[in-house]
């Protein structure tokens, strides 16, 4: 698929800096470690492992960190950031002057596994009342068929069940954020699949967060994404990019 791809886009062998793997895993800081993911049920697993089928330097990266490092690249000036991707599981990564910290063993920006209410819903991590139970797409879209436009126009039509869902989500979320907020005193983007339709939730959401602290005017910290779709393939490829540039 990936030769497919480069000869319908008219680019030689030669021209091809590597190849960017973005996955819902913990990844090793220089991308050749895949070390645990409960998605794809594996365990440090090697990059050489997917480089042997592909013909190109390889990298993986965590998928949050890879849209985190593309919002990133599109907000000139801007040094501190936390990123929260919400896709069918929550995951995130704080920016600290301008770059990304991983913590000492690569699980910085897990908040999808922060336990918001205690014995609740089960994650599929296996513990009890995680962000991810409650703020994901997934827990979004339960019992809701059509993905999340269908979900989106059935409660812009006043559908009351699809409304409360959303009230409910939105009102765990703005709990998440006023956390990360309180801990990190940056701004908070709002990405992933979910982050893609920011414009028909995001007022309420910011009117959920100012409720929690009304020391923040307008709760103005809380942005929308900038990468709507396939934010992470962008970060990914700019894994290569970046270090192309850095040569130059």
């Amino acid at each position: 698929m990936i030769e497919e791809f480069r000869e319908a886009c008219g680019f030689t062998p030669e021209q091809i800096l590597g190849v960017g793997l973005s996955v819902p895993a913990i990844v090793s800081e220089d991308g050749g470690t895949l070390i645990n993911s409960y998605t794809f049920r594996l365990q440090n697993c090697l990059v050489e492992q997917f480089a042997a089928h592909i013909p190109y330097p390889c990298k993986f990266i965590r998928d949050p960190n890879a849209s985190a490092l593309a919002e990133m690249h599109c907000r000139s000036g801007q040094e501190n950031l936390f990123y929260l991707s919400l896709n069918r599981s929550v995951g995130g990564v704080l920016f600290h002057g301008s770059q990304p910290y991983f913590g000492d063993r690569g699980r910085s920006g897990e908040i999808g596994h922060m336990v918001l209410v205690p014995d609740g819903r089960r994650c599929y991590c296996g513990k009890r009342g995680c962000v991810n139970a409650y703020c994901s797409c997934a827990a979004l879209l339960k019992d809701f068929s059509g993905g999340l436009e269908h979900f989106f126009e059935l409660e812009q039509s006043g559908d009351a069940k699809a409304s409360a869902r959303l009230d409910e989500c939105l009102s765990y979320l703005a709990v998440t954020l006023n956390t990360v907020r309180i801990l990190f005193d940056c701004d908070v983007v709002v990405g992933g699949q979910l982050g893609a339709y920011a414009e028909r939730f995001l007022p309420a959401l910011k009117q959920k967060a100012f409720a929690l602290d009304p020391a923040l005017p307008e709760s103005d910290y809380i942005k929308a994404c900038t990468y709507r779709t396939e934010a992470s393939a962008v970060g990914a490829a700019l894994l290569f990019i970046d270090d192309f540039i850095e040569t130059i």
